[in-house]
């Protein structure tokens, strides 16, 4: 499965002409908290994102080695109490 977060409608209508037929499927989140809310419940081969909507926690370039903790430290932070303040 191949998790997309775009906003844009036609953006999502390409990537699905382009990748179902070649047999992935594709989870369409149409904002961050979506796709961040995907994740907490499966697992995709690869995630396609909107850079527009990182949700302030991926900074440019994306470095790969560390992008998995800087996701974890954002979900962490989301679901602590002290986010509420």
């Amino acid at each position: 499965m191949i998790s997309v977060v775009e906003d844009n409608a036609s953006n999502q209508l390409l990537v699905r002409e382009i990748l179902e037929p070649a047999g992935y499927r594709i989870e369409v989140s149409s904002t961050s908290t979506q796709g961040l809310e995907l994740l907490e419940n499966m697992t995709p081969a690869a995630i396609l994102m909107d850079m527009k909507l990182y949700a302030g926690f991926i900074t440019k370039p994306i470095d790969v080695d560390t992008l998995p903790t800087s996701v974890s430290e954002f979900l962490a932070r989301e679901r602590s109490p002290e986010s509420d303040e």
